[in-house]
């Protein structure tokens, strides 16, 4: 397997710093620019980064001091995979926004398609980027720097497709580009750039020209001051003089690299032309190939190091011992201990600077060590199955898709069971066991792997930590026979798990934020996409209150509260969907929901029938059903007003089902809306439905309807702020 970087997933936080008065706007302009170029975008950027705003600031109108902020995110996003950079790119939008219309009034046709076309590479829409790219060049074709990004785009979607075709077209640009920047300067690229690009294109082909990547890379290194790209490059190089069967090289190449920075992937490749370089004394050896490659990625996995001693300032653990604590365990999980698992030390730095950043977005210290383990995926899987089971019980659920079947959100016999196993495995780069309180990260990750890694660590970091000083998780927050409660807990969990992520991305937004209607939209587009589209609507949306409502509801707190009275949210935890749906209902007058107590009418519902189920449905639920059968601004407006609910499941041994629920509502109004929305649901959910029976009661505006629908037997009670209703299948 080839192990080429390109560009490295830098993550630092950004901070405004003080400048001097007297320094001149495009003074400050070229110091961060020169800082910018010399470093390849790479590395600590916060000086150049502190210029750009400096001059921001004093130029709000500065189109290039803006683009180099946005291109300073865009390259800490370049070696991952689009589902990985989708959040940055989100958090991104705002300020393109704001670049695409100071184009627009300054009359930047040109350089807006330019922008256009680099933001478009980003999102793999190539393209859309070679449309943008070569308008334009129509406008400006002697621009150097417009021809260097159509070169780039050209041998992107080349590797993209595998086509070497338009690989070849893109180096062929870039030689042009090369030889265009020596009559028409371009100050955005020095000289040395334009072979880290070439060596990186005729790297991607198919069959490599491996003299010409040695030929470039070194050509750049020359030029190079010794950053971060330096390293990359000599990397490289040792990759390339390994495919040429010169191993020495290899070594000392993989060498230089790491004597500029410790990373992984030239650890791996220093050892790659070790091995390579002791075949060849053995005589077994002429030139390298992929499967010398491959047989030494088998036989140089690192040792695993020693667990280093906590922190001084960290308190230890409260057991005497430092192992995990004991937890019952399958035999799956024992057998694949047993196996050797990859190591990567590299992730572990990863790990321990999110934490600490996290640490520091929360303002919470680490009480005590956070172990991170590296597991096999199978391991990872297991674990997550037997939290999900724990939270789920099979036999629950079971019921549970009866009574959503019966209120019609899912069709008959539909295995919830395998729905929640199957998307709870959907993507697991790491996981937190809230049982063994240790982080585990899984050891068969690939470079496009980087960004899900990071995104999944910040947010297992975070709810270790959030366990660590409140005593919450998933396990946790199970409230027993209220799944309503349970699930505003967990959407607290998940809103300030997914609020740490966001800040920790969008920190050096000029905005601050972005629109949490674009957050709740991107995560609802992720989450579906796990879940494929056969999966009912109703519990797609279900599926999805803790992250989108969650993020909205902490989002609404933290703007109000702060970050420093998160630990008072947790002491005081929300107590409904209604608070989450409505976050005034929590943080400005509390409107705590009314518990209720089902009464069965013995008439309707006497033996030989059974009640196998009992819970609270809640605002969301409730409006979920509405919205099953009826237009959405109608559900909402008939599930307003909530105050609280019970409902309960029947069985008869003949497997006929029925429930009976109770709501009531905070007013009398609101109750009649709810009545009136369910009585429209009626008529959609049974189109044969016969109104028999429509009684007044004692008191204006109380009623009673009852239906009929084939073996169906439908009531509605409404009675002030009261509503039930009864549903029973007729054996």
């Amino acid at each position: 397997m080839r192990r080429r970087v390109t560009t490295a997933l830098v993550l630092c936080l950004f901070f405004q710093g003080t400048l001097s008065a007297s320094d001149d706007v495009e003074d400050l302009f070229n110091k961060a620019l020169d800082h910018l170029l010399r470093t390849g975008f790479m590395g600590d950027t916060s000086a150049a980064e502190r210029y750009l705003q400096a001059v921001l600031d004093e130029q709000p109108e500065h189109l290039e001091a803006l683009w180099q902020l946005i291109i300073i995110q865009l390259g800490r996003l370049q070696n991952t995979s689009l589902t990985g950079r989708a959040t940055g790119l989100l958090a991104l939008s705002p300020l393109f926004e704001d670049l695409a219309e100071q184009a627009r009034q300054s009359n930047q046709e040109a350089f807006l398609h330019y922008a256009t076309a680099v933001y478009a590479d980003y999102y793999a829409a190539y393209e859309r980027g070679l449309a943008e790219i070569d308008k334009a060049l129509a406008l400006e074709p002697q621009s150097p720097r417009y021809l260097l990004a159509k070169g780039k785009l050209l041998v992107a979607y080349g590797s993209w497709r595998g086509r070497d075709q338009d690989i070849e077209a893109g180096i062929e640009l870039l030689y042009r580009a090369q030889e265009l920047s020596k009559t028409h300067p371009n100050p955005y690229a020095l000289p040395m750039h334009y072979d880290f690009q070439l060596a990186w294109g005729i790297s991607q082909l198919s069959q490599p020209r491996s003299e010409e990547v040695v030929e470039h890379y070194l050509s750049f290194i020359e030029q190079s001051e010794e950053t971060i790209p330096y390293a990359f490059a000599w990397n490289n190089v040792s990759i390339a003089y390994r495919e040429l069967g010169q191993c020495e090289q290899a070594r000392e190449a993989a060498q230089n690299a790491l004597s500029v920075m410790a990373f992984g992937n030239a650890e791996a490749n220093k050892r790659f032309a070790e091995f390579c370089l002791e075949m060849q004394k053995m005589g077994v050896l002429e030139q390298a190939s992929e499967e010398t490659t491959d047989l030494a990625i088998a036989l140089t996995q690192p040792d695993p190091e020693p667990e280093p001693d906590p922190e001084p300032e960290m308190a230890r653990p409260e057991t005497a011992s430092r192992a995990a604590p004991v937890v019952e365990v399958t035999p799956v999980e024992v057998a694949l201990r047993e196996a050797p698992v990859n190591e990567d030390p590299a992730i572990l730095e990863l790990a321990d600077q999110l934490l600490a950043a996290v640490s520091r977005t929360r303002g919470l210290k680490v009480k005590r060590l956070i172990t991170k383990v590296f597991a096999k995926p199978k391991e990872i899987e297991a674990r997550v199955l037997r939290l999900t089971d724990e939270l789920n019980p099979p036999q629950e659920l079971e019921f549970e898709a009866k009574l959503l079947f019966k209120l019609g959100l899912l069709p008959r016999n539909y295995d919830l069971a395998g729905f929640l196993r199957e998307l709870s495995l959907s993507s697991i780069p790491s996981f937190y066991d809230p049982q063994t309180k240790v982080v585990y990260i899984s050891d068969s990750l690939e470079e496009e792997d980087a960004a899900e890694l990071a995104a999944s660590l910040l947010l297992n970091l975070t709810l270790a930590l959030q366990d660590q000083h409140f005593g919450v998780n998933p396990s946790a927050a199970r409230v027993e026979g209220n799944d309503d409660a349970t699930g505003a807990r967990l959407a607290v969990i998940n809103g300030d798990a997914l609020s740490v992520m966001l800040a920790y991305r969008t920190r050096s937004s000029r905005r601050g934020s972005v629109d949490n209607r674009d957050v709740r939209d991107f995560f609802r587009l992720m989450h579906e996409e796990q879940m494929g589209e056969d999966v009912p609507a109703g519990l797609k949306e279900i599926s999805l209150f803790p992250a989108t409502f969650g993020f909205s509801f902490f989002q609404f707190y933290l703007k109000f509260n702060g970050w420093e009275a998160v630990a008072r949210l947790y002491s005081d935890l929300p107590q409904s969907s209604e608070q989450i749906m409505h976050p005034e209902k929590y943080v400005g007058r509390r409107d705590n929901p009314t518990e209720v107590e089902v009464q069965v009418p013995p008439e309707i519902l006497s033996a030989p029938w059974k009640r196998v189920y009992s819970n609270t449905l809640g605002e969301f639920i409730l409006y979920l059903v509405l919205r099953e059968f009826i237009p959405e601004q109608k559900a909402k407006w008939g599930a307003q007003g909530w105050d609280g609910d019970r409902v309960e499941l029947f069985e008869n041994p003949k497997g006929a089902l029925a429930f009976v629920l109770r709501s009531v509502w905070d007013s009398d109004t609101e109750a009649s809306q709810f009545s009136q929305a369910y009585s429209s649901l009626i008529e959609k959910k049974y189109p044969d439905a016969q109104l028999i029976h429509a009684g007044q009661g004692n008191r204006p505006g109380d009623k009673e309807l009852q239906w009929v629908s084939g073996n169906n037997r439908i009531i509605l009670r409404l009675t002030g702020t009261r509503v039930e209703i009864i549903e029973v299948e007729q054996s």
